[in-house]
């Protein structure tokens, strides 16, 4: 078992952990064996970290936003650089399958691109000599982000990178937990993993649309299904959940497409995809108890994480 970490990283240093509480980390493939006892920063270093970012924030928020972009640039190609090490840490601590950590870890370098090449773009001065008005852009200040745990390389990056282009400081608080895998009615626990987080590909008929299985999200390979009996029935039973991220349909009929398109209550919508990536440069939102505020990435991350002033002539 390894010593219990440093408790924060703040304005470029480690900050000892001086008998915080710690929290287990056990890990997700062997839930005997604990990873590290991870000290849980208090109130005094959660104040020490937002005033420090704070102060910090002030010069970084001035700096040239070409000097800013390039700061993002050098982050990516370390990352570039510590693949093989990150990869092994998102298999260990989140216990994703290599395939997936090796996809997020490349999606988290798309996110960082798209970042500079349409921030670059969005705070270029305006030459519009015709309007009696020009806008320019302002970090909003200090960005926390809070981040889950199932994307612990992306989602983070994709926000921070974010926040930081536009001249924000940021503290951020990573997810305490790893993936705890409930063992579902129909899923077995794969032989010879007795221990840790395992469970087999599974597939539920769901009879009841109030049950748990269809109205939490469910971070398992498994996959919930309803019978309905017409499109009508489809998308009241897409629309009876308090969540409202994605919803994707399969269908040769453009009158059933449209329907789909016009009715389903959720932030993204997919017809027929060939694949079910994400672009980096779209909005990303969700409906509902899917999300909060306004989306993030892409153009969107400029009413996100800036602030708007206008400049009469």
């Amino acid at each position: 078992m390894s010593p219990p970490a440093p408790v924060a990283f703040i304005a470029g240093s480690w900050i000892a952990a001086t008998g915080e509480t710690t929290w287990a980390h056990h890990n997700p493939a062997q839930s005997a064996q604990i990873l590290n006892n991870v000290p849980l920063a208090g109130p005094h270093t959660t104040r020490h970290a937002t005033r420090s970012t704070a102060l910090l924030q002030k010069n970084w928020g001035q700096q040239p936003i070409a000097h800013r972009l390039a700061r993002l640039a050098a982050w990516k190609m370390n990352l570039e650089a510590r693949e093989d090490e990150i990869l092994e840490l998102i298999i260990l601590e989140v216990g994703k399958p290599r395939s997936e950590a090796t996809e997020e870890f490349h999606r988290t370098l798309s996110h960082l691109d798209s970042v500079i090449r349409i921030v670059h773009e969005q705070l270029q001065p305006s030459d519009a000599r015709d309007q009696p008005f020009r806008t320019l852009r302002h970090p909003v200040g200090t960005v926390l982000v809070i981040t889950p745990w199932n994307n612990p390389l992306a989602i983070p990056v994709s926000k921070i990178a974010a926040a930081l282009a536009f001249g924000n400081g940021v503290v951020w608080k990573p997810a305490l937990q790893t993936p705890r895998l409930s063992i579902l009615t129909g899923g077995r626990i794969p032989p010879h993993h007795q221990s840790g987080a395992w469970l087999e590909p599974t597939v539920i008929e769901a009879l009841q649309p109030d049950s748990p299985l269809v109205t939490e999200e469910l971070f398992a390979p498994v996959v919930t299904i309803q019978s309905c009996h017409d499109l009508d029935d489809a998308i009241a039973l897409a629309n009876g959940v308090t969540h409202g991220l994605m919803a994707t349909l399969f269908s040769p009929l453009a009158a059933d497409q449209e329907r789909f398109l016009q009715e389903v209550e959720v932030g993204m919508l997919r017809v027929n995809p060939a694949s079910f990536a994400i672009s980096p440069d779209a909005p990303f939102i969700g409906w509902k108890r899917s999300a909060l505020g306004p989306p993030e990435h892409g153009s969107s991350d400029a009413d996100f994480y800036s602030k708007i002033q206008v400049v009469y002539r």
